[in-house]
């Protein structure tokens, strides 16, 4: 159950980081504001300038991380451990989800 969540865990931060990583050698240099918000009708309304804006664009990759490691360490400090592994089906669903 742990190996495959990590790996899918993995394989996600990867394709995240490289999307940003795409993204931040793609924006043309003079490029000053960049959207970070959109509204309802799909139009940004909250821009940053490009350095701040790639930062924020950088937690997503960030939370992933953190909440893999979260999710791997969890079953070893649950007290009722042997709930987790009998409901280990729907851990892994919900990791990966």
């Amino acid at each position: 159950m742990m190996r495959t969540g990590l790996i899918f865990s993995a394989a996600a931060v990867a394709v995240m980081a490289g999307a940003w990583w795409w993204m931040g050698q793609n924006i043309p240099g003079d490029v000053a504001q960049l959207p970070v918000h959109w509204g309802a009708d799909g139009k940004p309304d909250s821009f940053l300038p490009r350095a701040e804006a790639l930062q924020i664009y950088w937690l997503l990759p960030g939370i992933a991380v953190a909440l893999s490691i979260l999710l791997a360490v969890l079953p070893s400090i649950d007290p009722l451990k042997a709930n987790i592994h009998r409901s280990s089906r729907a851990y892994l669903t919900a990791w990966i989800g």
